[in-house]
């Protein structure tokens, strides 16, 4: 229902503020592809809903598997993991938008995990 509610005040923000039918589109795929993936549910708000030390235990059960499976990080002992593991955020990317453009200054490190 909140999904819902919050994909209904940004198809009104959107048809307020006269966006382009094709900004529109992407806009709603990406709300699709959302729901798709995470149920609408706003994972980041549930894991701060924890105490410090559950939160951490459980992002790492989350994240741990996908890390000693990217080439860089095996063998990687598990202190640098967990150190790793801190800074990972989960994004819901829709096909054919863009992590990075040309001239973008980005500190970000991007694992693709599908598409």
């Amino acid at each position: 229902a909140e999904f819902n509610l919050r994909r209904d005040m940004v198809s009104t923000f959107l048809r307020i503020r006269d966006v382009p039918p094709a900004l529109r589109r992407r806009v709603h795929i990406y709300f699709d592809a959302l729901w798709d993936k995470k149920r609408g549910m706003d994972e980041n708000a549930v894991i701060k809903l924890l105490p410090s030390f559950l939160r951490h235990d459980l992002i790492w059960s989350i994240n741990r598997h996908f890390l000693e499976k990217v080439p860089m990080f095996i063998g990687a002992d598990a202190n640098c993991l967990m150190i790793m593991n801190k800074f990972l955020v989960h994004e819901v990317i829709t096909r054919g938008e863009f992590l990075v453009r040309t001239g973008d200054w980005e500190s970000s490190l991007f694992f693709v995990t599908s598409g």
